[in-house]
């Protein structure tokens, strides 16, 4: 079954496989008593339908031809050792060579010739097991993007267990998570057994390893993301919402510093206070044009934010329109420049729908 759910055209097209790089002590390829790491992937996945997202005007590839799909797998570094082919669904392929960095390159072709190709580094440990992600281009240039989940599930506790299992990562190479759950349990550092409490386990503060996650959230059917609810997750790189949400409570995502794209979804009325608040990574937002109450401090102390699209047809009035809601100075504190350029523009300059823009450390937004 092909997919054919609309997102934005993008220009290149990736395909995302999951790898699994785990290393042990032994002998290594070349003779003698170097540690040498066993490198693993896993080409079963997820169907098409699962993890296919298609950008206009192509549409994804359905399972049948990515079960077609014959890999060959490079490792290029201590060793140059070449694996394959193999197809997606069969068993592993695992590639043993001696602990170090690497090249890792995958080829994709179809009936033999070329379909996708990716290439990324990994480093190979003796005695631990890491993380890795390979990016495939398709060869054809058509518009599709998919994304390989390293969790899918609709349970916290089984999400508990998964994350409380997985290997350290790095902020450039984040798991990929999709969770389907009715509500979230609450806030971190309250609820114990929360959604956010478990990933905001998972970052350490002092600057150690950390686990980073992509999160989607797009088929969970809750309409409000309550209080607190990923405060100070700073392990979210990036979250895609409910898609049916109304409500994004009061620091629902509020000091996530490493937050750095975020989609509100359409169906959002109200942003509340301080929902966004210290999120020090995005550059740009939008604001859909359901939302008629962005409330104080939303977006304030939002460091590197210097752009804000309020969609055609939004209409916020001044009095839900909150104080100190968006970033002004270097240092991100809040301001009222952007909320009186939107609502109480001085002529010629018009307010409303648009893009407002600010220089990185400016006191003043201005429409484009």
């Amino acid at each position: 079954m092909k997919i054919t759910k609309l997102t934005s055209i993008i220009t290149a097209v990736l395909i995302t496989f999951a790898l699994l790089l785990t290393s042990c002590a032994g002998a290594g390829a070349g003779g003698g008593n170097a540690p040498e790491g066993t490198i693993t992937l896993n080409f079963g996945g997820a169907s098409a339908s699962q993890n296919a997202r298609a950008a206009a005007p192509s549409t994804a590839p359905d399972d049948a031809t990515l079960a077609q799909l014959t890999y060959t797998v490079q490792l290029k570094g201590a060793a140059t050792i070449t694996a394959g082919p193999t197809k997606k669904g069969e068993q592993r392929l695992s590639i043993s060579a001696p602990a170090g960095q690497y090249t890792l390159t995958v080829t994709a072709t179809l009936n033999g010739v070329k379909y996708a190709e990716g290439s990324t580094s990994v480093k190979i440990e003796a005695g631990k097991t890491t993380p890795a992600r390979v990016q495939m281009k398709l060869t054809d240039g058509s518009g599709i993007i998919i994304d390989y989940y390293d969790f899918i599930g609709d349970s916290i506790s089984a999400f508990t267990t998964w994350i409380n299992n997985v290997s350290f990562n790095t902020i450039s190479n984040p798991y990929n998570v999709k969770l389907n759950v009715s509500a979230l349990g609450g806030m971190p550092g309250i609820n114990l057994e929360s959604v956010g409490h478990v990933i905001f386990t998972k970052y350490d503060l002092s600057g150690g390893p950390s686990v980073y996650i992509n999160l989607n959230l797009e088929d969970s059917p809750m309409t409000v993301l309550e209080k607190g609810a990923f405060k100070t997750c700073q392990s979210i790189t990036a979250i895609t919402l409910p898609k049916n949400l109304v409500t994004i409570g009061e620091a629902a995502l509020s000091s996530c510093a490493n937050l750095s794209n975020i989609t509100i979804p359409n169906s959002v009325t109200t942003i509340g206070k301080q929902a966004f608040q210290s999120c020090e990574s995005f550059t740009k937002i939008t604001i859909p044009a359901g939302v008629t109450k962005i409330d104080d401090y939303a977006f304030h102390y939002c460091t590197n934010l210097t752009s804000v699209t309020f969609a055609t047809g939004s209409n916020i009035v001044d009095a839900n329109f909150g104080v100190s809601a968006f970033p002004q100075g270097a240092d991100g504190f809040g301001g009222d420049s952007l909320k009186t350029a939107y609502t109480a523009p001085v002529p010629p300059a018009t307010g409303g729908a648009g893009t407002y823009i600010r220089p990185q450390d400016g006191t003043t937004w201005s429409k484009q």
